[in-house]
């Protein structure tokens, strides 16, 4: 088979790399024995699309097309026996016979996987710059609210980070079931909505000691002020330029006096 020769403007473009790799004339001469697989297929839908170019190659629309034009297939989870597919070494087609389709699959020990390779990552990348500081894992439950998901999670010594007002309702969740206690950092990040701001807040009033609000703006100094009736740690999110810092600060009432002075100078500069 001939190898592609093109220029670095259209090597950078993905979609004409691989649009020549699949059906160029030159690569492939087979093709222009037949060309008119290449176009449109007929379009019998009732919307009877009007806008079609006879003379471009016809759309790939297959999830296949999709798995071939993206990924390196079969990846280590995946494998092909007798022309069907497994998921680690799980029988798909058995599953899909049992429960139908569309079907989603959350297979549980990549999970705990994962995270153990981010705490090794950081382990290594800390002791090779001497860094005295400690890493923990916070798991962000807007990426899967599913309980099985979380108490997956939760067992890798693990912390959390919320979103929204709802994210709280499954911290409590998880501590009346007994999976977390109140010592675990709970990182509260996100725009605080009203409702976000009384459910952080019951928190740290209940004694959830490590809750941590992140602050993205002045603003939700004084909202937070006017609802918690305990001191709170407290993040400060630092934007410069591209540059985005977390900063956390043990924050009592004259902390917050404080701070809301230097953020206001800070405006005013």
């Amino acid at each position: 088979m001939k190898k592609a020769k093109f220029g670095t403007d259209f090597q950078n473009n993905r979609a004409n790399y691989w649009l020549y790799e699949k059906y160029s004339f030159d690569l492939h001469p087979e093709i222009s024995k037949n060309p008119d697989k290449l176009l449109w297929p007929e379009i019998t839908d009732v919307a009877k699309t009007d806008c079609r170019n006879l003379h471009e190659p016809a759309m790939k629309d297959k999830y296949i097309d999709l798995i071939e034009q993206t990924f390196d297939f079969p990846q280590d989870e995946f494998s092909v026996e007798d022309n069907e597919l497994n998921f680690h070494d799980i029988p798909l087609m058995e599953l899909i016979k049992q429960y139908g389709t569309p079907l989603k699959i959350t297979y549980l020990p990549k999970i705990s996987q994962q995270i153990n390779r981010a705490k090794r990552m950081f382990n290594v990348a800390m002791a090779k710059v001497d860094y005295k500081g400690s890493y923990n894992y916070c798991y962000c439950t807007k990426s899967s609210h599913f309980s099985f998901v979380l108490e997956e999670a939760m067992k890798n010594d693990v912390h959390l980070e919320t979103s929204s007002a709802y994210d709280i309702h499954i911290i409590n969740a998880l501590y009346d079931g007994g999976i977390i206690d109140k010592d675990r950092y709970i990182i509260c990040n996100g725009f605080k909505r009203p409702q976000y701001v009384e459910n952080i807040a019951q928190l740290v009033n209940d004694g959830f000691v490590n809750t941590i609000p992140v602050l993205d703006n002045k603003e939700e100094l004084d909202l937070f002020e006017d609802a918690f009736t305990k001191k709170c740690k407290v993040g400060i999110r630092i934007v410069s330029g591209a540059v985005t810092a977390v900063a956390m600060a043990f924050v009592t009432p004259p902390v917050l006096d404080m701070l809301k002075r230097s953020l206001r100078a800070a405006q005013r500069a």
